[in-house]
């Protein structure tokens, strides 16, 4: 095992952190068999914590660190060991199996030395079954608490947040839509879906954007869009001026453009384009939260994301990624919200006269994501089924008419766990993907 250890420690030097994320969902401090093996691993650690890089050339030169991880002899001898970091969670798979090994074979000498000495048959059932608990304790399994120390745990969390030292909500941005959910829920998903043209896209840039500008780190997961086209939209969002300005439109839109772009470069926003397998997207998670101090995270879309369940079956696909993404913003105290495609059998539903209203029924595949959600969320945009007529021919306005009127754009709350469900409604300008909430200051010149 000590060679596996190697493997991870210098690999985790020679590539600057990379693969840390899976090597510690996967192992405990207790797993490496030598001291000074574990206080590296607890350094490289707490580099990553500190969003310091912990390579080779920084331990290095720190002379009291490196004596005290086996000295500058024994760390440059064990970076021959070093491999690709994408081997990393099947290393740290196979040392965590192993060392659990190991604590079961002690605790079986353990029991077996007890049953040597006088205690009763009692005790000795007692203690071996204790002694074998301990040994095989999962990192992440805490096993029963008492009630009290749940009790004492959670009156100290509510005091932080009288403090204002804790939050369980964070501010999205949308005066209207904090002042009834409060913000986005930490630690649950959040779906909000639509079916197509309702302004998914539009609705994710606006409220990350939104965001930001408050302080709040935000990342995006943009498995549908390339990183340039998204570059392109957050322009537009930002410059009041359509996106495709930048490839044909006037100077003075080319100007607004850039001049968005350096100022959107500031913001707290992390972008992956790149994650598509499940545990790809939990390793994107884990280090936009924990190195860049991310708090919301938009998902865009749940029902591209790749590499979970049986190719055949969509339902159980749709489940197994919904499960995924519900743990690890528990595990990890984030927000994340869940872009969905709602499916298109509900375009000829009518809802209190209105033609494509969406419902719970309308989640394609799987209503799992539903159930693991706090709160769900359906985009309507009225005027895409119903548009304004003509005040002179009575006949309906032309969808290339209406791109740079304010129209309307409803919010509707499916289901929300912790509070009553309200339906809330924004206003859009399509032609530059700009949302805008009713109670934004000035909204009414805007108007």
């Amino acid at each position: 095992m000590t060679d596996i250890e190697r493997h991870i420690l210098a690999t985790l030097l020679m590539s600057a952190g990379a693969g840390f994320e899976e090597a510690e969902e996967e192992l405990q401090l207790q797993d490496f068999c030598s001291e000074q093996h574990r206080a590296l691993f607890a350094w490289i650690g707490n580099q990553i914590q500190m969003k310091l890089t912990p390579d080779l050339s920084v331990l290095l030169s720190d002379k009291n660190v490196s004596d005290s991880v086996g000295g500058k002899d024994y760390i440059q001898r064990m970076i021959a060991y070093a491999g690709p970091p994408a081997s990393m969670r099947s290393w740290a798979t196979k040392l965590h199996s192993g060392a659990r090994m190991r604590r079961i074979q002690d605790a079986a000498s353990e029991i077996i030395e007890l049953s040597k000495t006088e205690v009763t048959a009692e005790t000795l059932a007692k203690e071996s079954e204790q002694i074998m608990l301990n040994a095989t304790a999962d990192k992440y399994s805490e096993g029963p608490q008492g009630i009290d120390s749940l009790v004492t745990a959670r009156l100290d969390q509510w005091e932080k947040i009288q403090r204002g030292e804790l939050t369980e909500y964070v501010p999205s941005g949308f005066k209207s839509f904090d002042d009834h959910f409060f913000g986005w829920p930490v630690g649950y998903p959040v779906i909000v879906g639509g079916r197509t043209k309702m302004g998914k896209t539009m609705f994710m840039l606006s409220a990350a954007l939104r965001g930001a500008h408050t302080g709040v780190p935000q990342g995006i997961l943009s498995i549908e869009m390339p990183a340039s086209s998204l570059m392109d939209r957050i322009a537009g969002v930002s410059a009041g001026v359509p996106s495709f300005a930048a490839h044909r439109g006037t100077e003075e839109d080319m100007e607004k453009l850039w001049d968005a772009l350096n100022t959107v470069r500031k913001l707290p926003i992390q972008v992956d384009e790149s994650s598509r397998r499940l545990s790809s997207i939990e390793s994107s998670i884990r280090r936009m939260v924990r190195r860049d101090g991310v708090r919301v995270i938009w998902l865009d879309y749940l029902q591209l994301i790749s590499g979970v369940g049986r190719v055949d079956n969509p339902v159980q696909k749709i489940e197994e990624i919904s499960e995924g993404i519900r743990a690890i913003a528990k595990s990890e105290g984030v927000s994340i919200i869940n872009m969905m495609q709602f499916n298109r059998d509900g375009e000829r539903v009518k809802i209190d006269g209105k033609l494509g209203y969406p419902t719970s029924t309308a989640f394609r595949g799987s209503d799992r994501p539903l159930f693991d959600s706090a709160i769900a969320f359906g985009l309507y945009r009225p005027w895409h089924y119903q548009p304004p007529v003509d005040a002179i021919t009575g006949q309906p306005l032309p969808p290339e008419s209406l791109g740079d009127r304010l129209q309307p754009l409803e919010l509707v709350c499916l289901a929300c766990r912790y509070t009553a469900p309200k339906n809330l409604k924004f206003w859009a300008r399509l032609s530059v993907q700009q949302l805008f909430d009713g109670q934004d200051p000035g909204f009414g010149e805007t108007k």
